[in-house]
């Protein structure tokens, strides 16, 4: 970066070659950041799993979470410098509880998604603001799109997935779960045989059985046991280690029809998982392996 070096002392000035160097800085900033977040959305629930260590042996590994509720059916994973996430969060929980006061009803969780996305983006077009070093996963479940995940970067794209990853590991962690959830990710052959036998003296509901054995987009997708397996696999096998209960945090939300508590929207409520609960999934990974 010898030749014009100098772009990368201000955050609203374009290198020659395109490039907003201040940005590409923000997001090796958070994959210094020692840690990686791995989430995966099923057909029943959401999930997002990330180490929990402290960076100092004197401080207590509980209070340094990375996950926040913003509301009651609202979980997000924040991957970055910790008081630019504590800022974030902040900001979110305002934005929801204003969003309810005006509006009567929780923020959808697409709509909370895009505000942070529009948010972040604004601070790429002041010099007078610096870009927020963090990664964040929203999981949620919406009345008619069921389980969501979505991540939103320092820049400002936000976007939905089946599977995301952020940190030190991101791109290992990709390639794992491309892998791993490439069955997940195609249409399920029993939908679409049982969709193009179907004539017309087929039954109305047999139709709608035959339609209802996939998601909207016709995806195989996970169960949420599934994907929270999938999720911690994914965390060991790229870090090379078998991670205790304890070095680890995990949040879910489950969809209404997965037997959760449900409140007047509707929506399932966010949770984090207990240090027994995650043991009980690390035994059913060694048990399958």
């Amino acid at each position: 970066m010898a030749k014009g070096s100098n772009y990368d002392r201000h955050l609203t000035i374009f290198s020659p070659e395109g490039r907003l160097y201040q940005i590409e800085y923000a997001f090796k900033a958070v994959k210094s950041c020692g840690y990686t977040s791995i989430g995966v959305r099923g057909r029943d629930g959401v999930v997002f799993v990330t180490q929990l260590k402290a960076p100092d042996k004197l401080i207590d590994p509980s209070s340094c979470s990375h996950i926040y509720r913003v509301s009651p059916h609202v979980g997000v994973l924040m991957t970055g410098f910790p008081a630019d996430a504590r800022s974030i969060a902040q900001k979110l929980r305002q934005q929801v509880a204003d969003f309810r006061f005006k509006f009567g009803y929780d923020m959808p969780v697409d709509v909370m998604a895009r505000w942070l996305a529009d948010n972040n983006q604004v601070y790429t077009q002041h010099a007078y603001m610096r870009v927020m070093a963090v990664e964040t996963m929203i999981i949620g479940c919406d009345e008619e799109k069921g389980p969501l995940l979505y991540k939103v970067d320092p820049a400002g794209y936000v976007a939905g997935y089946h599977a995301a990853c952020a940190g030190v590991k991101e791109v290992e962690a990709t390639n794992w779960l491309e892998k791993k959830l490439k069955s997940h990710l195609v249409p399920s052959q029993a939908t679409a045989t049982a969709a193009a036998t179907a004539t017309a003296s087929t039954t109305a509901a047999a139709a709608a059985s035959a339609t209802s054995s996939s998601d909207a987009g016709g995806v195989a997708a996970p169960s949420l046991e599934q994907s929270i397996q999938f999720a911690i696999s994914a965390l060991q096998s790229v870090l090379s280690e078998d991670l205790k209960a304890n070095e680890m945090e995990v949040g879910i939300v489950k969809s209404p029809d997965g037997g959760m508590d449900i409140d007047a929207a509707g929506s399932g409520v966010f949770e984090k998982l207990s240090e027994d609960d995650i043991e009980e999934h690390l035994i059913a990974i060694s048990e399958r392996d």
